[in-house]
C-alpha cells in the first residue's frame, strides 16, 4: 500500500444540477487513474483542476500546510509535491519545516507549489547543526566551534563570562535560523533551486499508468516473511516476456510461484481479498489489460456494476465487460433524492415547472422507484438493472423488482391470501438489498442452531403491503427446528419484525386459516358427488 503523504479535501466551486455543493478527499501520491476516480465520484470527469477549491486537511511531513493558503493549486502540483515527501527521512523533513516556517512569514501569505517542490530538491544543501534546541545551545556551539570572529578574540579562559544566549540569538538573527525537530537550521543557506518550472511536473501523474501494482519476491521456505527484503513492485498490465524475466530474477519459474506482500489498486472493487493469491496472476493481468482498454465511460460504468452487482470475484468482474452495454447508468444523480427528480422529470410534460418536485420526499420517493426497476445506487451514479431501462414506468403498486440471480420469488398479496395451508416466517419492513436480508437471515439462524449442516430457506417469496415490503421465508419446504425457531423470533421480534404467516393473514386481512380449510374441505367434497354423479 502506498504511504499518503496529503489528504486532501476537494469542491467544485460551482454547485450540482440540484443546488448541493459535492466534497470527496484524496490521498497523495495517487495514480493517474486514481485521481480520475477521484473526480468520478465527484461527478467532475472532464472538469479542469481550476473549477476545484482544494484544502489540505492532513499532511504529517508538513503540519504546517493544512492551515496555509495555496497560490491556485492543482492536483498535479500537490500530487508531484506528495511524491517528494514520501522520499523525505527524518533529517529532511525537519529541514523541510524550518524552511516553510521561513517562507511563510505571514498567516494569510499565499504559498506557490513551485517554490514547495523546489524546496524540496536543495534540502541537502542547507546549513544545519544537531541537537540545538535555543539560544543558549546555539551560543554554546558558536563559541566552541570559534564560529565568529567577535567571540575568537575573547580569551579561552575568559569565554565563560560570555552571554551565551546573547550569541545564540544575534547568531540566529543572521542565519535566519529557526529550531527545528532537535536541528538548528540555517535558512538563509538555501540557493532556491530551480528543478520546477511552473510547467513541467518533475513527477507527472500521467507516467503512473498501471492498474495494479503488486509487491512480488520468491516465495519463502520457512518463514512467510523471510523473502519479504528482496521483493519488488511491479506494475500490471505487463507483458508475459516482463513476467517471466521478472520471476525467474526472483528465482521462480513463472509469476505463480511468487508471493505477493503488497497490493496497490486503481479500482476501488478489486482489492487484495479479491485478486487471493499469485495462483489468479494470469486473470489479474487480463483483468488490468481489458481495463486499460476501455475508454473512459466504459470504466466508469464498469466500476459502477462492480459495485452495483457486488462482484467480488475475478472471473465475474472479467466476464461482466462483455456485457456493460446492458446497463444504464444515470452519472450525475449522486443520491435517489436526484434519481427521483430525474425520473419524474423524464416523464412529465415538456414546460412543467420542475420547482414543484421540491414539494416532494424525493429521497423516499427514489428509493421506492429503485426498487421496482431492480436498479441501484453506485457511487458513480444510479445504475439499472441489466438489460433494462432506468426509465420504464412502473405503477406505485409494483412488486418489488428481483434480480435474476437471486432465489426470491415475486408473491402478489392475492396469491399470499391463498397460503393459508402452509405457514412461514414472515419479516417486515426489509428496505435496500433483498438478497442481504436473506443470506443475513440465513446466517442468524445457522449461528443459532436453528438450521444444521449449514441449511437455509431455500423458498424465499417478496410482497408489497401498505408501502412496506416484506420477506416469506416459506416453512413447508425448510429442515428447520421449528421451537428453536419460535424463541428466535420472539427474541428477535423487535430488530425484524418477525411473525407468522398465519397471525399475519389473519392481523392483516382478517383471514382464519382454519376457516378456509373447513370451506375448502367442503367444498372438495361437493366435487366428489358431482364427480359420483356424472358416472
Amino acid at each position: 500500500m502506498k504511504p499518503t503523504a496529503i489528504t486532501l479535501e476537494a469542491s467544485l466551486d460551482q454547485p450540482a444540477a440540484n443546488g448541493r455543493y459535492l466534497y470527496g478527499t484524496l490521498n497523495l501520491p495517487a495514480s493517474y487513474y486514481e485521481i480520475f476516480d477521484f473526480k468520478q465520484r465527484m461527478r467532475a470527469a472532464g472538469r479542469s483542476d481550476h473549477d476545484f477549491e482544494f484544502s489540505v486537511i492532513d499532511c504529517p511531513a508538513l503540519p504546517g500546510l493544512t492551515d496555509t493558503r495555496l497560490d491556485a493549486p492543482i492536483i498535479g502540483e500537490l500530487n508531484a509535491f506528495a511524491l517528494r515527501l514520501t522520499g523525505l527521512d527524518g533529517v529532511d523533513r525537519c529541514v523541510l519545516n524550518a524552511l516553510f516556517q521561513s517562507l511563510k512569514k505571514e498567516e494569510d501569505d499565499l504559498i506557490s507549489l513551485k517554490d514547495l517542490i523546489n524546496l524540496t530538491y536543495g534540502l541537502q544543501n542547507v546549513v544545519i547543526a544537531a541537537n540545538i534546541r535555543n539560544d543558549e545551545e546555539l551560543g554554546q556551539f558558536v563559541i566552541e566551534n570559534d564560529m565568529h570572529d567577535d567571540v575568537t578574540s575573547v580569551p579561552e579562559n575568559a569565554r565563560y563570562l560570555l552571554d551565551k544566549k546573547l550569541i545564540g540569538k544575534l547568531q540566529r538573527q543572521n542565519d535566519d535560523g529557526i529550531y527545528s525537530g532537535g536541528l538548528y537550521v540555517a535558512t538563509n543557506s538555501l540557493d532556491m533551486p530551480k528543478d520546477y518550472d511552473g510547467e513541467h511536473l518533475p513527477d507527472d501523474p500521467e507516467r503512473f499508468l498501471y492498474v495494479f501494482r503488486l509487491l512480488i519476491a520468491e516465495a519463502p521456505m520457512n518463514n512467510s516473511e523471510e523473502t519479504r527484503g528482496s521483493a519488488e513492485w511491479i506494475e500490471l498490465p505487463i507483458t508475459h516476456e516482463d513476467a517471466l524475466r521478472i520471476a525467474k530474477r526472483h528465482n521462480e519459474a513463472g509469476m505463480e510461484d511468487c508471493v505477493f506482500y503488497d497490493f496497490d489498486s486503481v479500482i476501488p472493487q478489486i482489492t487484495a481479498e479479491v485478486f487471493g493469491d499469485m495462483l489468479n496472476f494470469s486473470q489479474l493481468n487480463s483483468l488490468a489489460d481489458r481495463y486499460q482498454r476501455m475508454n473512459e465511460s466504459g470504466q466508469l460504468k464498469f466500476k459502477a456494476v462492480l459495485e452495483g452487482e457486488k462482484i467480488n470475484t475475478l472471473t465475474d468482474a472479467i466476464e461482466v465487460i462483455p456485457c456493460l452495454d446492458e446497463y444504464t447508468l444515470s452519472y450525475y444523480c449522486a443520491d435517489k433524492a436526484d434519481f427521483a427528480r430525474e425520473y419524474l422529470a423524464y416523464h412529465l410534460a415538456n414546460g412543467f415547472d420542475s420547482k414543484w418536485l421540491e414539494q416532494v420526499n424525493p429521497a423516499q420517493m427514489g428509493e421506492k422507484i429503485l426498487e421496482r426497476l431492480g436498479a441501484k445506487e453506485t457511487s458513480y451514479g444510479v445504475l439499472s438493472a441489466r438489460r433494462q431501462s432506468l426509465y420504464k414506468l412502473v405503477p406505485f403498486d409494483e412488486p418489488v423488482a428481483v434480480q435474476d440471480n437471486t432465489a426470491i420469488k415475486q408473491l402478489t398479496l392475492d396469491a399470499l391470501k391463498k397460503m393459508t395451508g402452509r405457514e412461514g416466517l414472515i419479516i417486515q419492513g426489509c428496505g435496500g438489498d433483498l438478497q442481504e436480508w436473506v443470506d443475513g437471515i440465513n446466517t442468524a439462524l445457522n449461528e443459532a442452531g436453528i438450521f444444521s449442516d449449514g441449511n437455509t430457506f431455500k423458498d424465499v417469496f417478496v410482497f408489497e403491503h401498505n408501502g412496506i415490503t416484506n420477506l416469506l421465508f416459506d416453512l413447508n419446504v425448510a429442515d428447520v427446528n421449528v421451537s428453536a425457531l419460535a424463541m428466535w423470533r420472539l427474541r428477535a421480534h423487535s430488530q425484524f419484525g418477525g411473525t407468522w404467516l398465519s397471525d399475519y393473514l389473519t392481523n392483516q386481512f382478517g383471514i382464519d386459516s382454519d376457516q378456509i380449510s373447513d370451506e375448502t374441505a367442503e367444498s372438495e367434497e361437493d366435487d366428489e358427488d358431482m364427480e359420483m354423479r356424472q358416472l
